[in-house]
C-alpha cells in the first residue's frame, strides 16, 4: 500500500497516529506478553487514554518488570492520573534499575517537589544534571528549586524562637542546641505537610 493510499483510505484523510494505535492494539492483544506494550501504553498516555495507557502498562511490566522504558511510561501513566504515590515508587523502582537514568532523576525531582520535598528534589535534580550535563532545562530547573529552598531556608529563620537560647555567662551543650533546632525544622516540615493536604 502506498504512502498516499495510506493517508486517504476510503476517500478520507486517515490520521497515521491512529493507524500506529491500531497496530500497537492488536500486536499486544495478540500477545499480552509482547514489549510493544510500551509504545502502545505511551501513545495511549499521549492522546488522553488514560484508563487505557495505564492498565496496558501495569500488565506489561507484570510481564517485564525490569523494563526501564515501561516503567518509565508506568510512572507518567500515574502521574496523568495524579497517584504521585505509585509514581514515586516507579520512578525510583526506575532508578534502582539503572542509577544514571536521566527521565527517572527528573520524574523523582518532579514529584518530590510536588510534594513539597524540595531537598530531595534538589538531589535528584543535581543527579540528572550530572547525566545530562549542558541541558539547559535542567539547570534553570535547578537554580528555580534553589531559590525556592533559599526561600523556604529564610523562612526557617522565624523558628528561631522554638530553640533554646544559650542563657548569658553560661553554656549548652551544642549536640543539644542542634537536637532543638532539628526538632524544629521537622514541626515546620510538619506544619507545611499538613498545610499541603
Amino acid at each position: 500500500m502506498s504512502t498516499l493510499s495510506r493517508i486517504w483510505k476510503l476517500g478520507r484523510a486517515v490520521d497515521p497516529e491512529e493507524e500506529t494505535l491500531e497496530r500497537l492494539r492488536r500486536v499486544v492483544r495478540q500477545d499480552p506478553r509482547s514489549i510493544q506494550f510500551a509504545p502502545l501504553a505511551d501513545l495511549c498516555r499521549k492522546r488522553a487514554l488514560l484508563d487505557e495507557a495505564l492498565s496496558v502498562c501495569q500488565l506489561g511490566v507484570v510481564h517485564h518488570p525490569t523494563y526501564v522504558t515501561g516503567i518509565l511510561i508506568l510512572a507518567r501513566c500515574y502521574l496523568d492520573v495524579g497517584d504521585r504515590a505509585r509514581a514515586l515508587d516507579a520512578f525510583k523502582r526506575v532508578i534502582e534499575l539503572s542509577p544514571t537514568n536521566l527521565a527517572g532523576h527528573l520524574g523523582l525531582s518532579e514529584v518530590f517537589e510536588q510534594e513539597g520535598m524540595l531537598a530531595e528534589a534538589r538531589a535528584h535534580l543535581m543527579a540528572a544534571q550530572k547525566v545530562g550535563a549542558g541541558l539547559a532545562d535542567i539547570s534553570e530547573r535547578l537554580e528555580r528549586l534553589e531559590r525556592l529552598l533559599f526561600s523556604e531556608m529564610a523562612s526557617l529563620s522565624d523558628l528561631a524562637v522554638l530553640a533554646p537560647e544559650v542563657p548569658s555567662g553560661g553554656s549548652v551543650d551544642p549536640r543539644i542546641l542542634l537536637r532543638a533546632k532539628l526538632s524544629a525544622l521537622e514541626a515546620y516540615r510538619i506544619r507545611c505537610g499538613q498545610l499541603r493536604t
